[in-house]
């Protein structure tokens, strides 16, 4: 097993030469090293890079940012709980890149503490925040996805309301379901969209039902996602 420098390396060069697959690899391959030291250095790296300035950036030093960002966020999936306790003080404060890379983690894994920041990110309009609230699914989150569609910014709503599709298709509630059923007749295709493959990862009767319906949508996009049923 190469040390974990060595694995940091190539985590960085990876990133910076368009593999996010090898960058990926480096950073499961450095949660697989199972110590707190590596955890430690993968929480350092998704710091870091919140603070390049992208200022005068042409887009290839926000693309290698976000590929680092995305691999890193994989290896501390693989790091399971190990990651959590020092991934909490990352979702304190302001929604930062790295609040919101961390709090996607945390969904993932599951950590009952980031349930509060999901909810107050989802109702303070971060829609980065919607898939985790799925996730994490308490209660109220059908409610708050609801809210989040019905009151989705002008600007980049039909992304806003897909988002919130997905989030609802991790649910998986009869609830969420009535909300994906409304959201297939949106004016935005792209809502529709979202509405589309959510059901897709749903499956079961009901959700067929209505993916036979959104095979027939005016748009081709959301009719070939809806024909690709479970």
């Amino acid at each position: 097993m190469p040390s974990l420098e060595k694995l940091l390396d190539e985590l960085r060069w990876c990133a910076g030469f368009e593999d996010l697959g090898g960058a990926t690899k480096a950073a499961e391959a450095i949660a697989r090293l199972d110590s707190d030291e590596a955890v430690d250095a993968l929480v350092r790296l998704l710091v870091v890079i919140d603070d390049v300035d992208l200022e005068d950036d042409a887009g290839d030093v926000g693309d290698e940012v976000w590929r680092t960002r995305a691999a890193v966020s994989r290896g501390l999936e693989a790091c399971g709980q190990r990651a959590i306790a020092r991934l909490r003080p990352l979702i304190a404060g302001e929604p930062t890149e790295r609040g919101q890379a961390a709090l996607a983690v945390l969904a993932t894994l599951g950590a009952p503490a980031a349930i509060p920041v999901a909810i107050d990110w989802v109702d303070r309009g971060v829609m980065s925040a919607l898939v985790p609230l799925g996730l994490l699914a308490p209660p109220n989150a059908v409610e708050l996805l609801t809210r989040a569609i019905d009151h989705a910014p002008a600007q980049n709503s039909g992304w806003a309301k897909r988002l919130a599709a997905h989030a609802l298709g991790k649910i998986k509630s009869d609830a969420a379901l009535d909300v994906l059923e409304r959201q297939l007749a949106d004016e935005d295709w792209f809502a529709r969209l979202g509405a589309a493959e959510a059901l897709c990862e749903i499956g079961g009767k009901r959700a067929r039902k209505l993916l036979a319906h959104a095979r027939k949508d005016i748009d081709p996009r959301v009719a070939t996602v809806a024909g690709k049923r479970p």
